[in-house]
């Protein structure tokens, strides 16, 4: 399991506030009935292999984004940064991951692009030259890489004018 969205966001940059804890996961078919029941929640696709688990938990929606036998989700747990907490130790996504979640999230779904904008330009501006650009290019299409390093050398104002690189 390792922590995404705006928890490990907080992590590598300005921590902003968010109704929501999002983990990706890997959740064998036969737990997700008991995890549904347990933490009251809901699930987005089909219940031998669902997409995510809205799970609540003390009160928190904990987004659970099931990711299966995926080779980059594999890669992104291996690469994980482990953080300790009063609780324990937790596994969180490097901020290369983090963009790179933030552009598969994109693909299908651009309700909240203006807030995964300024992440992912927050993520830009505090990894700077510490951003490993060979592992965005692993995982991410040329043109999804071409836009983060557009974004990146943009300026406020620029975007402001329209001047945003497109994506896809």
């Amino acid at each position: 399991m390792v922590l995404t969205g705006s928890a490990a966001l907080g992590i590598w940059t300005t921590p902003r506030q968010s109704r929501d804890i999002d983990l990706c996961a890997s959740v064998p078919a036969e737990a997700v009935p008991k995890l549904l029941a347990r933490f009251d929640g809901i699930a987005a696709g089909p219940s031998d292999d669902p997409g995510a688990l809205r799970l609540n938990f003390a009160g928190w929606d904990i987004d659970v984004f099931v990711v299966g036998d995926d080779p980059y989700y594999d890669d992104c747990a291996r690469r994980a940064v482990h953080i300790d907490t009063p609780f324990g130790p937790i596994a969180v996504a490097t901020a290369e991951d983090l963009l790179i979640h933030k552009l598969i999230k994109l693909r299908t779904d651009r309700r909240r692009f203006l807030q995964d904008l300024a992440d992912m330009r927050a993520l830009l501006e505090t990894g700077g030259q510490r951003l490993q650009w060979e592992h965005l290019q692993r995982w991410l299409p040329p043109a999804e890489a071409d836009f983060l390093r557009r974004l990146r050398d943009l300026s406020d104002e620029e975007i402001a004018q329209g001047k945003l690189p497109r994506l896809g």
